[in-house]
């Protein structure tokens, strides 16, 4: 029996799973790690952790299982988004700054100026916005420490960071490519126009690979580190999103993704290119070339954020009487019915990015009266965050006029079957739970072993097994709708006001 290990660097946890050639997972394995915040609107990661917490996973995955290293014939990675300067021998010369950080706001409005939001549209699928993409952060460390850009050998992605630290190899791959607005997606290759203009040192910027190209070898020290087998090839990997699909078989235009992380989005495989500047646009997969996605910043970071900072002492009472948390609070708020008796809650901690891209918006929770429990706001918090992706898929079906027929959800979200209810209601469409909603670990093994060609091709292995679909209740979704309306208004109506706030 042969085997492929898949890793997703995630935003706030690392994974590790092992399949076998049916896609099968013969064993898998955690690590949680924290965003550092030590300013406001900033979000950094020490990528030491993710090393660590890659390597503590991996031992911990072979321990588990009767699977032998040697058997397993290739490995791949995906990760979320962030940029890593590191040095000629792959130590990392700052912290990762990630997606949901917001200091690059001058620098966003530099390239703007300089390149033009018109040329860096139709060169790279994307529109200019800070911390979603790497150009910005590049230039800030250039004009905010200017010693740690000079120093920096290479720029890499997550991914590109592990596939460093396993092979020595400095890489990057086109789909992360594709969120750097330095990635020229017509002619797939970094952009010299874009570069040279922004003063960026393209001698900075690694080769880039396909996704399931065999970029390197395990080293005898990751080896002994891990106990992975000496030699084992390593494919370039790639975004998380894009993994999440392949993971999810859904990788055709009619059954968008819909990824409940740490970000919420919506991933819809796109045939032309004919891209939105409200969406964030990448490469995808051979047979089907382009991935619209829909990121909402505070998707289950709501969550995350409401439980440690309001439920941080009732979480501990209910693991001491050895019961499960979410699942006592899902039940609590499968109790409150649809609309949580006429609260709603805007999901802009960090500010947002699709559809409305304003740093400067905040979280809200609007109509609050003295009836509201907790559990009304933690089903609003999972309402509002299905209100985000409802706004997005709005604006998707109004321009292109697709019809979709189901949406096949994943990521931790997607273990909530109150919450994918709620999600059906609010988009009024079915949604699908598979049978394995780690969907970021099977897309990129799926890729590790098609790169060794222990797969013919992706078509071939795509999983198609389903677990349960939900449908809308047309009850619910008539509230919902009237709901929405004025979730939509709450924004509008507010962005002076955010602005404002900010000022202060």
């Amino acid at each position: 029996m042969k085997y492929v290990m898949g890793i997703d660097i995630g935003t706030t946890g690392c994974k590790v799973n092992i399949y076998n050639e049916k896609l099968i997972s013969y064993g898998s394995s955690y690590r949680s790690y924290e965003i550092i915040s030590d300013m406001p609107g900033w979000a950094e990661e020490d990528p030491i952790i993710w090393w660590k917490s890659t390597k503590d996973a991996i031992k911990e995955c072979l321990t588990n299982t009767s699977v032998l290293s040697k058997d397993i014939v290739s490995l791949g990675i995906s990760c979320t988004n962030g940029i890593v300067p590191v040095d000629e021998n792959g130590n990392h010369t700052y912290n990762a700054i990630m997606q949901i950080d917001n200091r690059t706001i001058k620098q966003a409005m530099k390239i703007k100026d300089l390149v033009g939001s018109r040329v860096i549209f139709e060169t790279t699928g994307n529109r200019i916005a800070q911390g979603t993409f790497s150009s910005p952060i590049i230039l800030w460390l250039k004009e905010n420490e200017p010693d740690i850009y000079k120093n920096t050998f290479n720029f890499l992605s997550p991914t590109g960071y592990i596939v460093q630290k396993m092979t020595g190899r400095f890489t990057f791959d086109h789909t992360r490519a594709s969120t750097s607005l330095l990635y020229d997606i017509n002619n797939k290759d970094w952009s010299m126009k874009i570069c040279s203009l922004l003063e960026i040192d393209m001698n900075k910027l690694p080769k880039i690979y396909n996704s399931e190209e065999v970029v390197g070898y395990i080293t005898e020290k990751t080896a002994e580190e891990t106990g992975l087998f000496e030699g084992m090839p390593v494919v370039a990997g790639v975004m998380d999103s894009v993994a999440a699909c392949v993971g999810l078989g859904t990788t055709t235009i009619d059954n968008p993704a819909l990824i409940v992380g740490t970000v919420a989005r919506l991933c819809i495989p796109q045939l032309k290119q004919e891209f939105d500047h409200r969406f964030l646009n990448s490469a995808f997969v051979n047979d089907v070339p382009f991935l619209s996605m829909t990121p909402v910043n505070a998707g289950g970071l709501s969550i995350k954020w409401f439980v440690e900072n309001f439920l941080d002492k009732e979480k501990k009472l209910l693991l001491e009487d050895k019961e499960d948390f979410y699942k006592y609070f899902e039940k609590k708020a499968s109790e409150i019915p649809p609309g949580s008796n006429q609260l709603l809650y805007l999901p802009y901690l960090v500010g947002e990015r699709s559809p409305i891209w304003d740093p400067d918006a905040r979280g809200m929770f609007f109509g609050v009266k003295l009836s509201h429990t907790k559990y009304h706001f933690y089903r609003a918090i999972m309402e509002g965050v299905a209100f985000a992706i409802r706004h997005n898929l709005e604006i998707y079906t109004s321009k292109y006029g697709t019809k979709i027929n189901r949406i096949t959800i994943s990521g931790g979200g997607a273990k909530s079957k109150l919450w994918a209810s709620i999600f059906a209601d609010i988009l009024g469409l079915p949604v699908v739970i598979p049978n394995d909603v780690e969907s970021e670990t099977k897309g990129s093994a799926i890729f590790a072993g098609f790169g060794v060609e222990m797969f013919n091709s992706l078509n071939d292995i795509l999983p198609k097994e389903d677990i349960i679909t939900i449908q809308p209740n047309s009850n619910n979704t008539k509230l919902y709708d009237l709901l929405f309306h004025i979730y939509k208004d709450l924004y509008s109506n507010c962005i002076k006001l955010f602005k404002d706030l900010q000022r202060i």
